[in-house]
């Protein structure tokens, strides 16, 4: 959920920032950001980093489990499948079953991560020059296998109501 919420309020600022947009989330968005970067220009390429980081590790386990060795081994020594629910939006698991974690991003594959992590290098050159020619197309996104994933950062608030004491939550897993 968190780096959902870092990405929707990046990509908020930049268009804030671009006036593509006018709203108190995106007003909010662009002060805070605004007052990280003027301490560190470099959030919008050290997030786009980390994600592409991420993208490289989940590619990496994807080509572990198409290791051959695995084909003589018996299904229950198998790797597991990545125990996560995506597409949650406001702590709604659509599935059932054992997840150790849940996001609000609709896919956590390689591709998609790579995409995202490109898109945030882009809000960054937007916001750096305050030009909404260099906002990257939020089209939904082909990955592998073909599928279209549709990029709707607009369904989760950027700003979070404050946390009930209390109440446990499940860890955020992107």
């Amino acid at each position: 959920m968190r780096t959902f919420q870092v990405a929707a309020m990046l990509r908020g600022a930049a268009r804030t920032k671009c006036r593509v947009c006018d709203s108190d989330d995106g007003r909010r968005a662009l002060a805070a950001v605004e007052e990280v970067y003027r301490t560190s220009t470099g959030i919008y390429e050290s997030f786009s980093e980390l994600l592409a980081d991420r993208a490289r590790n989940r590619g990496l386990w994807v080509e572990r489990e198409r290791d051959p060795s695995f084909k003589r081994v018996d299904d229950a020594s198998k790797p597991l499948e990545f125990p996560a629910e995506y597409n949650v939006r406001n702590g709604k698991i659509k599935s059932e079953g054992h997840f150790l974690g849940v996001s609000p991003f609709p896919d956590g594959s390689n591709d998609f991560l790579e995409h995202i992590a490109e898109m945030v290098r882009q809000w960054g050159e937007a916001f750096a020059n305050a030009t909404a020619d260099s906002l990257p197309s939020e089209d939904p996104v082909k990955v592998a296998g073909g599928k279209l994933i549709d990029l709707n950062f607009d369904l989760v608030p950027l700003v979070q109501s404050k946390k009930k004491k209390g109440k446990k939550r499940k860890a955020s897993l992107t």
